[in-house]
């Protein structure tokens, strides 16, 4: 109800919007049941989190392509875990490879409630079309964020106050980002708090062990899979980390085994931005933001 209060400002309003908004909810719900997977990549990355419950390998994303049934080496595989234990419970359904990406959005609305103190950012973000899309589709790009949104909110909580509680907090965050989606969790979320601490400084009372206990839990959490995988298929690191991780921002043919590289115009983001935005990236064009 705090919620509903802080977006429609009054409780009586909020009180009389409740029940459409829980039927919102439930309609959401039922689409993430009822339609099939429809992208190319949310239909590889459900076979991917299907297969994994189905064989009972939780390490190895693997799936037929071309013919054979292969290691997809292009993410790490927390996401794919993540639906294969919801497919465990629900079965291998649409709604249970989606519900991870639920379930995420929800932790990034909770995190941003963390971090802010406050409801009133909630509403913008929960009514982005680009974050409800996400929040209803099998990919890894809302726990990326909800990993992502994590890691700045703990390191924005550890800069108010240090603490080792906050520093592990934040190495947690970052291991779980790099295991859904690589090097970009570390470059989103690492580089606002690199860019804060240029301009302001060393937050006053933090300690070197809180930097190294916080790395030291990274390590711990994010390396083992990497090194099991190169040990059981010598080459997975190189692909990863050379071909999807650097080739694919430098060249066009960077040596895709799963796919084409897409074609799109120089600045092609702004328009994309203001589009996941919508209706709230309208206000962009407003002196006042």
């Amino acid at each position: 109800m705090r919620f509903l209060t802080a977006l429609f400002f009054t409780p009586a309003i909020a009180l009389i919007m409740a029940l459409p908004l829980i039927l919102l909810l439930g309609a959401w719900l039922w689409n993430m049941a009822a339609l099939p997977v429809w992208d190319p990549s949310e239909a590889r990355y459900a076979t991917l989190a299907a297969n994994m419950e189905r064989t009972g390998d939780f390490m190895r994303p693997a799936f037929w392509h071309h013919g054979t049934y292969q290691t997809f080496a292009g993410k790490p595989p927390l996401a794919f875990q993540a639906g294969g234990l919801t497919c465990a419970a629900f079965g291998r359904t649409p709604f249970a490879v989606r519900l991870p990406s639920f379930l995420a959005a929800l932790g990034t609305l909770a995190l941003l409630y963390w971090g802010a103190g406050r409801t009133k950012p909630l509403p913008l973000l929960a009514t982005m079309v680009g974050f409800l899309i996400l929040a209803g589709v099998c990919m890894t790009d809302m726990p990326l964020t909800f990993a992502v949104t994590g890691m700045l909110v703990a390191f924005r909580r550890y800069a108010v106050r240090p603490s080792m509680a906050l520093a592990l907090l934040t190495g947690l965050f970052a291991a779980l980002g790099f295991l859904t989606k690589g090097p970009v969790a570390l470059a989103l979320g690492g580089l606002p708090a690199v860019a804060w601490v240029a301009l302001n400084g060393f937050p006053r009372g933090m300690g070197r062990n809180h930097a190294f206990a916080a790395a030291l839990l990274f390590l711990a959490l994010a390396l083992p899979w990497f090194l099991l995988m190169e040990l059981r298929e010598p080459g997975t690191l190189r692909y990863f980390f050379l071909n999807e991780n650097i080739g694919r921002f430098l060249v066009q043919s960077y040596g895709d085994r799963y796919g084409s590289g897409h074609k799109f115009f120089f600045g092609v983001a702004v328009p994309w931005l203001l589009l996941v935005a919508f209706p709230w990236g309208l206000s962009l064009f407003r002196k006042a933001a």
